[in-house]
């Protein structure tokens, strides 16, 4: 899928298109990463509350004064964090890709 999507990033930035088409076509690109980041890590959340469970320390939490509702909005924070940090990661990944394509371009 990455593949796919660096393939088409590269192919915008070579093709003679208007610039405004190159903006829509990466920002598509940002888009797709970061949704696909964020609905990943969110899958992970019902995994946190089992290990929770597994460790004998969800049963903890619920006995405070904190309410369930408060302990999921905690795992979806740090979730979301760890998503955001992982597309971010992602963006910089594919602008080295984009620079060193371009590079390669400009050489030959």
């Amino acid at each position: 899928m990455a593949e796919l999507m660096v393939k088409g990033i590269e192919r915008s930035l070579h093709s003679k298109e208007a610039p405004l088409e190159k903006v829509f076509i990466e920002f598509a690109g940002i888009r797709l990463v970061l949704l696909l980041s964020l609905t990943v890590e969110i899958s992970f959340i019902p995994l946190l509350l089992l290990e929770e469970k597994e460790q004998k320390t969800l049963r903890r939490l619920i006995v405070t004064l904190t309410s369930f509702r408060d302990i999921l909005i905690a795992k979806l924070l740090m979730v979301l964090a760890d998503g955001v940090v992982n597309a971010s990661q992602a963006f910089r990944n594919l602008s080295t890709i984009k620079s060193l394509s371009v590079k390669s371009r400009s050489a030959g």
